[in-house]
């Protein structure tokens, strides 16, 4: 009797996990568009106020401060470029058709299982940016 006790309490322990996980899949899924959207119109922010700043440091006199923060910026592009292929294009292939469909849908469906892959290139975007703030404060003095 505890034999078929304990077998049911696995079996309800098992199902309550595979709901967290189908419930947690498909919240990604649905979600998957809007993400992607606002990680790629946040990079584009971003590589906006690079060129910005690229164009005005390239303009001082080279120094100590002035490398650092274009190696900063470089660094910055490199993580942007990570992001971007990770996020990829969930609107991407104009036209309508089952293929074009087909391929919107992959991408929608393998956007859950990316996430923490984004999640941490923007965490190293974070750590540059702080890195890059540290270098314009340095070109300030």
């Amino acid at each position: 009797m505890a034999d078929i006790a304990g077998t049911a309490v696995g079996i309800v322990s098992l199902s309550i996990q595979l709901c967290q996980g189908i419930v947690w899949y498909v919240d990604g899924v649905r979600d998957a568009k809007d993400k992607a959207q606002q990680v790629i119109a946040e990079m584009n922010r971003f590589v906006d106020l690079l060129e910005l700043l690229e164009n005005v440091v390239g303009n001082l006199e080279t120094g100590p401060s002035v490398v650092a923060t274009q190696s900063g910026i470089v660094a910055c592009s490199t993580a942007i470029n990570q992001i971007r292929s990770k996020v990829g294009d969930l609107n991407s292939g104009g036209g309508s058709g089952l293929r074009v469909g087909m391929k919107k849908l992959t991408k929608r469906m393998t956007f859950p299982f990316k996430e923490p892959e984004i999640k941490y290139w923007k965490t190293v975007v974070s750590d540059i940016q702080q890195t890059l703030q540290t270098a314009l404060q340095a070109l300030q003095m």
